[in-house]
């Protein structure tokens, strides 16, 4: 468990002083730069709710195919 907290502290470490370089280093001007890096971080967050809500349809699918109950969009049961 320590190892794993260490490589995680560790990377964030890094991930911090590398974003700080590129920002002081990039030819363009940091206005620029956040923007795109506002619209990598939106476009990740999409990516992953699709991939979060394609995962939960199918599990959904295959819980009521084993179960026969079938559920509705807040996780709970019909009919309950």
């Amino acid at each position: 468990m320590r190892k794993l907290m260490l490589f995680i502290v560790g990377a964030l470490l890094g991930l911090a002083i590398g974003s700080t370089v590129v920002l002081l280093l990039t030819p363009t001007s940091g206005k620029t730069v956040r923007g795109r890096a506002k619209s990598r971080y939106q476009e990740a967050v999409n990516v992953a709710r699709s991939a979060s809500d394609a995962k939960r349809t199918a599990l959904e699918a295959e819980l009521a195919q084993l179960t026969g109950v079938k559920l509705n969009g807040t996780g709970s049961s019909k009919g309950r």
